[in-house]
């Protein structure tokens, strides 16, 4: 599929992909012509790209993240040092929770 097929289906902007592209997460083949062409499976993996973003992940946390996930052999030490910063993040969004739950009992005193 084309660049332009994949922004559409995946709401992420030609732009971005091709970030994405730069920064290794997307590895499209070229066509004869020079054209990216794309899989269905990079729909899945921008929307993991996206879903790590939007947990609070960067790109260079990302990069492993989907590293060990495509290889899934002989990495190990990486995905333990993976888990080690899902438990920090699942830590940070526990307390974030906590916070806008507290937030809201606040609020709510005022109405």
């Amino acid at each position: 599929m084309k660049i332009s097929e994949l922004s559409q289906q995946t709401k992420v902007s030609i732009r971005m992909i091709r970030y994405y592209e730069e920064q290794g997460l997307l590895k499209p083949t070229r066509t004869h012509s020079g054209y990216r062409n794309f899989k269905k499976d990079d729909i899945e993996l921008i929307n993991k790209i996206r879903l790590f973003k939007e947990i609070g992940f960067t790109i260079e946390d990302i990069r492993p993240i989907l590293h060990c996930q495509l290889t899934q052999i002989s990495q190990q030490e990486i995905c333990d040092q993976l888990k080690h910063k899902f438990s920090c993040q699942i830590e940070q969004i526990d307390q974030m929770i906590a916070n806008l739950n507290q937030a809201k009992i606040t609020l709510r005193q005022y109405l």
